[in-house]
């Protein structure tokens, strides 16, 4: 469980009840994009009160508040401009937003005054936006009784959704239940969605539902603790992924009938990755000479055109670029990201999609993750500058080339080093590409095949068809007698196609024997933990 923290600004700590029948209750002082300047004042008290001739002041000047009668419990928010408050948020029926020449308030230190018409100080406040997440609102804090609002001389950053809640209860207020959505969002390949409970009760058996258009699902979380939040993890499969793909709009509800119901929900907009194997890295150049930036290309072995506009490319410190709009990879096509347009130098057509920020990889090893705007994985390689080619003598420059696209990439033996005069082949085929040998459910080419890399017979590409449309998938390789000798796949995702290579080396590194082989296949369904087994004879023929 994870503690909700509250930030403090700087401002008035202390936790004494204030009893003035009219307050300030809310400010903006650093609004975003259009949305103007404004101050909430509210009636606590119990009556209708009238304000006549009192004044809304900063540290350098006041404006005078026109004549407004406020019913028990009613808010008005003070702005010069009624309009952009009204665009900016959606409020309430009954909030009153009064047209006032609100003095500018500074966007770094600053005071709020309230006075009378007597020009005796009502409220007031002193804000430090230094450690203030703007654009939030600065609300006071306090604690809804049944029968009224217990406010605090204490002020923190809104917590609401939308950075503000202008005309409405303050989030910050603690009520009674109060279990709301507080995040949504991907992970690799499950949405996270995180509840929280600010309210003063414990929160049992909570229902977290995700509608879509197609399904709806329900998960509970047993406990949820005042002051605490819980995160839920809902499989994409559970979702009817990879069978539903693509952009798809959420609605996620945590929660019903309680004291704070416009936090139980959220929208969200979901990026569905592809069938798994459908696109892939195929080249990376992660060590690259003066004048060139890293780069990595995608391959896609679908007949569907895939738009890339806003996925992710990131490295395992947490570095991203985002692809821009109009970067589409073409049915069995190529496209290449990189920081810079310098790797157009050495592409045969085309240009490269350029990231939005940098994403330097290490030169010796790293992660390469492709993800859909949602933060959903797609595809990953853990690369080493081991991955290159053992009779290669110089690497700097060069890159990485992956064997044939549908080769599984977080593996080493499907890659090598690009042996182009230029350094790698960044939008066109692979100078080390095969062809991949046509199967039915696994298939070895070239049979016989040589464990000397130096050979054009080396090594053994093993493509197969497994009949679910994700699963989790072993290949071995056997001697005859049944004695193990290599690992070519450990636990990897895999679609309903894909491929291994085998250099014809066991598990130690050493050369094996010429002779026949047994290559086997298990494949797990991720849905259903249906197993599939398929085995096939592979020779090494030196």
């Amino acid at each position: 469980m994870t503690p909700i923290l509250h930030v403090f600004c700087g401002l008035i700590l202390s936790a004494t009840i204030v009893k003035a029948q009219v307050m300030i209750t809310e400010i903006q002082p650093a609004p975003s994009g259009e949305e103007p300047e404004w101050v909430e004042i509210e009636n606590v008290g119990t009556k209708a009160s009238t304000i006549t001739g009192w004044q809304i002041c900063d540290d350098r000047s006041c404006a005078e508040i026109p004549a407004t009668r406020l019913l028990a419990g009613q808010r008005a928010i003070l702005t010069r401009d009624v309009a952009g408050v009204r665009a900016a948020s959606p409020l309430p029926p009954d909030a009153r937003v009064i047209e006032v020449a609100l003095p500018t308030l500074n966007n770094t230190t600053d005071a709020v005054v309230l006075r009378d018409e007597q020009l005796q100080r009502v409220d007031s406040l002193a804000y430090d936006l230094a450690r203030h997440p703007v654009p939030r609102s600065l609300e006071r804090q306090g604690e809804a009784t049944e029968t009224a609002v217990l406010y605090q001389d204490r002020w923190t950053p809104s917590v609401d959704r939308s950075g503000a809640t202008p005309g409405r209860l303050n989030s910050v207020v603690i009520v009674a239940s109060d279990v709301g959505i507080e995040s949504v969002k991907g992970a690799d390949d499950a949405v996270l969605v995180r509840v929280s409970n600010r309210g003063r009760q414990r929160m049992v058996d909570v229902p977290v539902i995700v509608q879509l258009p197609q399904r709806r699902l329900v998960r509970t979380v047993p406990v949820v603790e005042t002051g605490q939040s819980q995160e839920v993890s809902i499989p994409l499969t559970d979702l009817g992924w990879p069978l539903l793909q693509g952009i798809h709009q959420a609605q996620v509800v945590a929660g019903a009938g309680d004291s704070r119901p416009e936090n139980d929900s959220a929208d969200a907009v979901l990026h569905l990755p592809p069938r798994p194997g459908t696109v892939m890295l195929n080249e990376i150049l992660f060590d690259p000479l003066p004048g060139i930036d890293d780069y990595v290309e995608l391959a896609n072995t679908s007949a569907d055109t895939v738009d890339l506009g806003g996925w992710i490319l990131q490295d395992e410190g947490g570095s991203s670029g985002q692809f821009p709009t109009g970067s589409i990879l073409k049915p069995q096509g190529f496209l290449v990201a990189a920081n810079s347009s310098t790797v157009a130098d050495i592409m045969d057509s085309g240009v490269p999609s350029v990231l939005s920020s940098a994403v330097n990889f290490n030169s010796t090893g790293d992660r390469v993750m492709l993800r859909t705007p949602s933060g959903f994985l797609v595809d990953a390689a853990t690369y080493s500058s081991a991955w290159h080619s053992e009779h290669s003598d110089a690497v700097k420059g060069r890159a990485l080339e992956k064997r044939s696209p549908a080769l599984v990439s977080d593996h080493a033996s499907s890659w090598t080093t690009s042996t182009d005069p230029r350094g790698g082949t960044p939008g066109g085929p692979n100078t080390v590409a095969r062809r991949a040998p046509d199967t039915g459910t696994l298939g070895v080419s070239p049979s016989p095949f040589s464990s000397d890399e130096r050979s054009l017979r080396h090594p053994a590409m093993i493509t197969f068809e497994q009949p679910f449309t994700q699963a989790v998938a072993r290949m071995t390789v056997y001697t005859p007698e049944g004695a193990l000798v290599a690992d070519l796949l450990e636990s990897a995702y895999v679609g309903s196609r894909g491929g291994a290579v085998w250099n014809g080396r066991g598990a130690t590194g050493e050369r094996v024997s010429p002779g026949p082989y047994v290559v086997v296949l298990e494949c797990v369904d991720a849905a259903s933990s249906a197993v599939h087994h398929a085995t096939a004879v592979i020779v090494v023929g030196d």
